[in-house]
């Protein structure tokens, strides 16, 4: 397991969804069956950097891009910003969205700064 980069600011946003993972059938009398395809539920969370707030600077991108590259396939232990509660997780998806919102101006001593999301899903 790899921790989190405590080097990248907390996303702007933390959007959760409660993944319930059930089996549904509808046989013929029209009855719907739903079973549990799991003992448990899980959860999926989409981080957001947005435009507005939160935006990272180049420095944090390039962090965040490096841990991506490393472990997209390790368990990652992160804390929820939103209720401070540990996750074990793993990236959820093979791409990762940035978007650059204002260009580094390195003579001028002025960073980029990026917006970005990144899904993972708990395990």
């Amino acid at each position: 397991m790899v921790d989190w980069p405590t080097s990248i600011k907390e996303p702007a946003e933390v959007n959760e969804m409660l993944l319930t993972n059930r089996f549904k059938t509808k046989p013929e009398a029209a009855y719907v069956q739903i079973t549990k395809k799991f003992t448990r539920t899980k959860k999926k969370f989409e981080l957001v950097w947005s435009k507005s707030h939160n935006t990272l600077i180049t420095d944090e991108k390039e962090i965040l891009e490096e841990f991506i590259k490393q472990n997209f396939s390790n368990i990652i232990t992160w804390a929820n910003p939103n209720d401070g509660k540990i996750y074990n997780v793993v990236f959820e998806e093979d791409s990762h969205e940035f978007n650059i919102v204002h260009k580094r101006n390195m003579s001028r001593g002025i960073p980029g700064f990026w917006q970005a999301k990144v899904n993972l899903e708990e395990v």
